[in-house]
């Protein structure tokens, strides 16, 4: 029973955080959220990693925008 206070405690604290975050931190408006999108098309349009610099989020592991990529390439 402890460690499901300590798991309900935890979450309310991680969705207290996350709500605060959105607040403060208006949806588009992140500082490098338009690089995470340019990193997320570029994936969609020519399926394969970017090379160099050509944009600045590929040195990120790409999984998270590989799936981004998968789901969103359809919508055009």
């Amino acid at each position: 029973m402890k460690s499901h206070r300590m798991f309900l405690a935890i979450l309310a604290i991680y969705l207290l955080l996350a709500v605060a975050y959105s607040a403060a931190l208006p949806l588009a408006e992140a500082p490098d959220e338009a690089d995470h999108y340019a990193f997320i098309v570029y994936l969609g349009k020519n399926h394969s990693l970017p090379q160099g610099a050509t944009v600045t989020q590929s040195k990120h592991p790409p999984l998270y925008h590989a799936a981004a990529a998968a789901l969103t390439t359809w919508t055009g």
